[in-house]
C-alpha cells in the first residue's frame, strides 16, 4: 500500500489517500462531523475526484460533510458507519459507476441530492433507522431497481419522511421492490 497524502478534514476528522494495487482508497477516520463545503468545487478531496474508487468512512464520524466526495467519477465502493447519523447535501452526488449502496443502522438522515446523478446505482439498502430522505436525494437514479428497508412496512409508512419536491426521490418510490 502507498500513502498518496494525508491530512484534517474537520475538526476531530482525518483522512488518507492510498493505493492499493489498482484501487486508490480514501479513508476517512476520527470523531464528529466531517467538513461541509460549500458546493463540489470547494471539497478538499478535488484532486482525487479522477482516481478515487474506494471511499471508507470509519466509525466515530458523525456526519458526512456536504459535497465531500461530490462528482468521484471512479467511485464504485463506499463504506458508510453507523455512527453516521447524517449523510450531507451532495455528499456522494455524481459518482456515475456506484452500482449499490448500504446505509447502515445508526443512519437518520439522507440530506438534499446526497445521491443525485448516480446514475448507475441499482441497488438501495436502507436502516430501520432512517427518519428522513430529504428532496432529490436520489434524483436522476433511474437505474434503481431494488431497494431494501431493514425495519417494518409500518415504519416505513410512519417514521420515514420522503421527500417528494420535484422528482426528487421517486426512483425510491417508483422501485418494484422495497422490503
Amino acid at each position: 500500500m502507498e500513502n498518496i497524502c494525508k491530512g484534517a478534514c474537520g475538526a476531530d476528522a482525518t483522512y488518507s489517500v492510498d493505493r492499493e494495487g489498482d484501487r486508490v482508497v480514501l479513508t476517512v477516520s476520527g470523531h464528529g462531523p466531517m467538513a461541509d463545503y460549500i458546493n463540489a468545487r470547494a471539497s478538499l478531496f478535488v484532486p482525487y475526484r479522477d482516481s478515487v474508487t474506494d471511499v471508507v468512512i470509519q466509525p466515530g464520524i458523525t456526519a458526512v460533510g456536504g459535497y465531500t466526495f461530490c462528482e468521484f467519477a471512479v467511485l464504485e465502493r463506499i463504506t458508510i458507519p453507523g455512527t453516521a447519523a447524517y449523510l450531507g447535501c451532495s455528499c456522494f452526488a455524481g459518482a456515475k459507476k456506484l452500482e449499490e449502496v448500504t446505509i447502515p443502522e445508526g443512519v437518520e438522515v439522507i440530506g438534499p441530492k446526497s445521491f443525485d446523478k448516480c446514475t448507475a446505482l441499482r441497488r438501495v439498502s436502507l436502516p430501520s433507522t432512517l427518519r428522513a430522505i430529504d428532496f432529490k436525494a436520489f434524483s436522476s437514479d433511474e437505474a434503481v431497481e431494488y431497494v431494501s428497508f431493514n425495519g417494518t412496512p409500518t415504519q416505513w409508512q410512519r417514521q420515514v419522511r420522503v421527500s417528494l419536491s420535484s422528482r426528487g426521490n421517486k426512483p425510491i418510490l417508483a422501485a418494484p421492490t422495497v422490503d
